[in-house]
């Protein structure tokens, strides 16, 4: 199943702790899951209070998320997040995902366009979370960091290495957490449509 979806499940609950906890939400907060997996971080959660939605593309996880956290703080969506309804999502929330690593980039533009949340702890390629938080004039800065830095202000967590998950993939992932912007970092005048075609 791991192969289909390009997804590396996380087997390390200090990790797992430590991503919950950068979240920095309160009991009865709502949170967004994208791509929940094996309900690790899910079940963590639950347990600090958190109200649940969980998007999930693999209809097997999705329909066993509940018979195994059998409570009704979790809200599960069988759905591709790049295609998911995100009116359907709840507003205000924060964010949180052990990214797949071939649609990390586009899972997180699609979290610029959208203005509900107000904190997000995601978990990239080690390269791609690199990219995220590049500084202008450094040597992993590009579009994609000008594309998430507009919207969000982003810090580097901290790096999870290949074998604190299972399957083990070929590289290591570094969690990465934005701040939301109250307005876009952007020149006067220039709206977000006219800097995305630029």
């Amino acid at each position: 199943m791991g192969a289909k979806f390009d997804q590396h499940f996380l087997a390390d609950p200090e990790a797992a702790d430590a991503i919950v906890r950068a979240l920095g939400f309160k009991a009865g907060t709502d949170v967004v899951e994208i791509g929940p997996g094996r309900g690790v971080l899910t079940e963590r959660l639950v347990w600090e209070g958190a109200q649940v939605t969980v998007v999930e593309v693999d209809p097997k996880l999705a329909s066993d998320l509940p018979r195994r956290l059998k409570t009704d703080a979790v809200k599960v969506l069988h759905a591709d997040f790049l295609r998911q309804d995100l009116a359907a999502l709840p507003a205000p929330c924060k964010v949180v995902s052990n990214l797949p690593y071939s649609a990390g980039a586009p899972i997180t533009l699609r979290l610029m366009e959208w203005g509900a949340w107000d904190t997000a702890v995601l978990m990239f390629q080690k390269e791609v979370a690199e990219r995220v938080v590049a500084e202008p004039g450094s040597r992993d800065y590009g579009p994609f960091s000008l594309a998430v830095q507009v919207h969000a202000w982003a810090e580097y967590l901290m790096t999870v290495t290949a074998d604190r998950f299972r399957p083990p993939p070929k590289v290591d992932s570094g969690v990465v957490r934005l701040v939301r912007r109250a307005e876009p970092a952007l020149p006067a005048g220039l709206g977000v449509p006219e800097f995305q075609k630029v």
